[in-house]
C-alpha cells in the first residue's frame, strides 16, 4: 500500500546501475542542494537489497565521476520543485524575475514545462504580462506563489523546440544579424546551434543572436574564416577595431 514501508526491492543489474548513475548526475545537473539526499537514498538501497546489486551500486558511487562544468548554474531546489508542482497541476504562478541587465518585474506565468538546456534549468510558460509564451531561467526566479484558477495547456505545444528557437534571442544589450558567404550546410558546422540562429538567403546564410558582448561575438565570426558582412548593430564594426587593436598589441609583445 502506497506511504508505507516499501517490499524486498528486485532490481537487475542495469536497473541497479540505471539508478546509481542518475543519483550521480545530480550535481553536475546543477542539483547540488540534494547531494546529502542522494547519499542517504543510496544507503538505504544499498541495505536492502540483495548483496550483488548492492555491490553493483556502491562500485558506480565508487568508481564513476560525474564533473560538473565549471559555469554550471547551481538551482535553487525549492523553487524548482515549486514550479513542477504548478505545471503538473495547471496551476497559474506569481513571481519575482530579474532580467539579464537587473531588472526585477512581477510575473503571472501559466508553467508548461521545465527544462534542463545548455548548463541551466527554464521555465516554459505563458506569460500574462507580455501576453505570449516566453522563457525563464529559473535561477532568476524568485518568491514563487500559486495563484487561484488554472490553464489549458496548448495541444501539442513543443517545450524543447520553443527554448532552443528563443534562447539565441534572449534579452540581451545588442541583436546581432550578419551576412555570411557561407551555405546554410556549413555554416551550421561552426555556430553553437543553443546561441545562434540561421536562415538560408539567395545571397548565403544569415546569422541572428543576442549578446551582451560585441568583442566576443567578432572573434566567433573571425573564427569562422570566411567572408561576412555586418548587417547590424554598427557597433559591432568597431568591436573588430578594437579586437584588432589588442591582437596587434599582443603580437608586438616578445614572449620572456
Amino acid at each position: 500500500k502506497a506511504g508505507l514501508r516499501l517490499p524486498p526491492l528486485l532490481f537487475t543489474n542495469e536497473e541497479a546501475l540505471a539508478l546509481s548513475l542518475g543519483l550521480q548526475a545530480l550535481e553536475p545537473l546543477g542539483l547540488t542542494p540534494l547531494s546529502a539526499a542522494r547519499d542517504t537514498a543510496q544507503s538505504k538501497l544499498t541495505r536492502v537489497l540483495p548483496t550483488d546489486i548492492s555491490q553493483s551500486m556502491q562500485m558506480v558511487k565508487d568508481t564513476v565521476l560525474l564533473e560538473p562544468f565549471p559555469w554550471l548554474v547551481k538551482t535553487n531546489m525549492a523553487i524548482l520543485l515549486q514550479l513542477m508542482k504548478a505545471a503538473t497541476a495547471f496551476r497559474p504562478i506569481q513571481f519575482a524575475y530579474q532580467s539579464p541587465r537587473g531588472e526585477t518585474t512581477v510575473r503571472v506565468v501559466e508553467p508548461l514545462n521545465v527544462l534542463y538546456f545548455n548548463r541551466r534549468w527554464y521555465l516554459v510558460g505563458h506569460c500574462r504580462l507580455r501576453v505570449a509564451l516566453r522563457v525563464f531561467r529559473v535561477d532568476r526566479v524568485q518568491d514563487v506563489v500559486l495563484i487561484d484558477g488554472s490553464f489549458i495547456r496548448p495541444i501539442n505545444f513543443d517545450a524543447l523546440k520553443f527554448l532552443r528557437d528563443s534562447i539565441p534571442f534572449a534579452a540581451t544589450p545588442w541583436n546581432i544579424e550578419v551576412m555570411l558567404d557561407l551555405p546554410m550546410a556549413e555554416a551550421r558546422w561552426r555556430v553553437m546551434p543553443h546561441q545562434m540562429a540561421l536562415e538560408q538567403v539567395e545571397a548565403g546564410t544569415v546569422l541572428r543572436c543576442g549578446s551582451a558582448d560585441l568583442e566576443w561575438i567578432a572573434a566567433i565570426l573571425l573564427s569562422f574564416k570566411c567572408d561576412f558582412e555586418v548587417i547590424q548593430p554598427p557597433e559591432l564594426l568597431a568591436a573588430f577595431d578594437q579586437l584588432a587593436t589588442r591582437a596587434i598589441s599582443h603580437a608586438k609583445t616578445r614572449v620572456v
